[in-house]
């Protein structure tokens, strides 16, 4: 089995020479203040998105925001994804990347957690082995797509209940 150091690098981001803009979330610190406030703003509305979808606070992991392709090949483990959530037997995170710097993106990766704090025991063996990923992916799709979700509605005639004779 091969080894990503991204796991080690991403669990250990709070020792690295990255500065943390708010609690749990770090960057590069030469990272411009207004790419900063941008991210803070857009995990603030995934975490609220999440609150309202799981109807309860959902925890923040550890954010880090890939401003460079260095700094992505470090920290993402997959090339070319927009953001990721990595769990290890240390801790879990969430990676972003410049391109994955959205409010759907982000609430996506912040519900992997959330379902994740949700499994009471074996967590790491539940979630790697044995939940179904058409589970997982599906919860979280349904983060992202809440709002336009919320908003569907079925046409009048497939609403009624038809009469029973």
């Amino acid at each position: 089995m091969a080894f990503n150091r991204a796991y080690i690098n991403g669990a250990f981001a709070a020792y690295a020479d990255l500065k943390e803009v708010q609690p749990n979330i770090f960057v590069a610190p030469d990272l411009d203040q207004k790419t900063a406030d941008s991210l803070i703003l857009v995990v603030q509305q995934a975490k609220l998105r999440n609150e309202k979808f799981w109807q309860e606070p959902v925890a923040l992991p550890k954010i880090i925001y890939c401003s460079s392709p260095k700094m992505a090949k470090k920290y993402i483990m997959v090339k070319g994804t927009h953001a990721e959530s990595i769990f290890t037997i240390f801790s879990c995170h969430i990676v972003i990347n410049r391109t994955g710097l959205n409010v759907d993106i982000v609430s996506h990766e912040l519900a992997h957690v959330a379902l994740f704090d949700r499994i009471k025991q074996f967590k790491w063996i539940i979630v790697t082995y044995k939940l179904p990923v058409w589970f997982d992916e599906g919860a979280c799709h349904a983060v992202r797509l809440q709002k336009r979700l919320l908003h569907f509605r079925l046409p009048e005639a497939h609403r009624q209940r038809p009469q029973s004779t």
